[in-house]
């Protein structure tokens, strides 16, 4: 049995069952909801659905990314992991205090309709379970025990599914009872990881000295909201819910193959930690040429399928005709595919320790990526915003890889001047 889990642990199936079950809720829930309810509905479920990711990305402050690297490079059992990840749940616990506040203030003077705004406070509940399912997703990474992770996100995401198909029998509440699907779902994945041994307490002495290291981290996810689920936010604001259901039916079907691309990026993260602080640049090389020879022929494959079949699979799955909506899956399919260079980059700066530079670059980049989506938006309607998810992705790679390939070049001339 032991080598039968080490076995399928190498696969990375565990792993990408996690991922997929993570980013690929709105793909799994979207047909439920566009056939049995109406495609008005895929628009408000996004619309709460991001409000509750961005409100796990705020209360989390980067402590799910400081994490995988450091128990990478200190190795899982030793002390130093359990005095981290206590010490990160007592951020964490103090972060999602304050965010839950605000979160609940802005959506309540939000020009949301009062239909969405109840879920979106509603679904804050759900925080935590989301938190304590990233600290042991870094620890069950790291020690290599992705098959827990694999069984938790399946489990989960069949409380969450039944729970849907239950909501649909509730025309007037299907969304608050959503919300409560998704809450039980992420409760029962979040149980299942933590009884695997991994340390929920908190450590609230010493975790203020950690936050000056999970401040860059947590800048740069609060600064990355600007072209993930900021960007939607301010979709949702500008569009009729039945133009933003196009365009998560687009990042629906992209999440998938998002999903794999995560799934390679996140498993060689550790390793690349590992190079990047022994200064092992053969390692480093083989990590990122596995990378992108696994996940670029798949990504690419799956991307260019779903384009092609986006006229048989809208109508299909979601319900929706018409040319137009074909016209802006494609699209949003494309950006989707770019993101998983942006994010990749966003490891490499990460396991060289570079958060800093990448705080500052994203301050360059972010203030352009939101003048333009606003003008796109603004003058193209849906057109625009599906562009303008492309042209976010662009610049980003642009910046992001053109430093990189910079600071790699003037270390070589460094090391051959000694």
């Amino acid at each position: 049995m032991r080598r039968f889990l080490i076995a399928l642990d190498a696969t990375n199936l565990p792993l990408f069952l996690h991922k997929a079950a993570a980013g690929g809720l709105p793909f799994i829930l979207a047909p439920i909801l566009g056939k049995l309810i109406g495609v008005h509905a895929i628009g408000s479920f996004i619309a709460v659905y991001s409000i509750l990711m961005l409100a796990v990305l705020l209360a989390d402050f980067g402590c799910t990314r400081f994490l995988t690297r450091e128990l990478a490079i200190t190795g899982p059992g030793s002390e130093k992991p359990t005095l981290l990840l206590r010490r990160a749940n007592a951020v964490r616990l103090w972060s999602f205090c304050l965010v839950s506040v605000l979160t609940t203030a802005a959506v309540s003077f939000s020009p949301y309709d009062a239909s969405i705004k109840a879920p979106a406070i509603l679904s804050l509940l759900g925080v935590p379970a989301f938190l304590f399912a990233n600290s042991a997703y870094s620890f069950l990474l790291v020690s290599n025990r992705t098959v827990r992770l694999g069984v938790a996100a399946a489990t989960g995401l069949l409380v969450t599914v039944a729970g849907a198909l239950a909501c649909t029998f509730f025309p007037s509440h299907w969304l608050l009872l959503l919300v409560v699907a998704i809450i039980l779902g992420k409760g029962v994945e979040a149980f299942i990881l933590l009884a695997g041994g991994v340390s929920s307490g908190f450590q609230f002495r010493g975790a203020l000295e950690l936050v000056g290291f999970l401040r860059p981290f947590a800048i740069q996810s609060y600064l990355s909201l600007g072209y993930a689920r900021g960007v939607m936010l301010i979709f949702g604001m500008m569009l009729a819910m039945k133009d933003l259901g196009a365009i998560g039916v687009g990042q629906s079907l992209a999440s998938i193959g998002i999903a794999f691309a995560v799934t390679s990026g996140s498993r060689r993260y550790p390793a690349i930690a590992i190079a990047c602080k022994s200064n092992d640049q053969v390692a480093l090389r083989q990590e990122i040429r596995r990378h992108f020879l696994g996940s670029g022929v798949v990504v690419t494959g799956y991307m260019v399928a779903c384009a092609c079949l986006a006229p048989y699979i809208l109508p299909a799955l979601f319900g929706i005709d018409g040319d137009d909506p074909v016209l802006i899956v494609r699209i949003v399919l494309i950006a989707g595919a770019l993101s998983t260079l942006t994010s990749f980059h966003g490891i490499l700066y990460y396991a060289r320790r570079q958060e800093g530079l990448l705080v500052k670059l994203s301050f360059v980049t972010m203030p352009v990526e939101l003048l333009v989506s606003t003008a796109l938006v603004w003058k193209h309607s849906l057109i625009g915003a599906s562009l303008a998810l492309v042209l976010s992705e662009l610049i980003t790679i642009a910046v992001f890889y053109g430093v990189l390939r910079r600071k790699a070049h003037r270390r070589t001339e460094v090391l051959d001047c000694t």
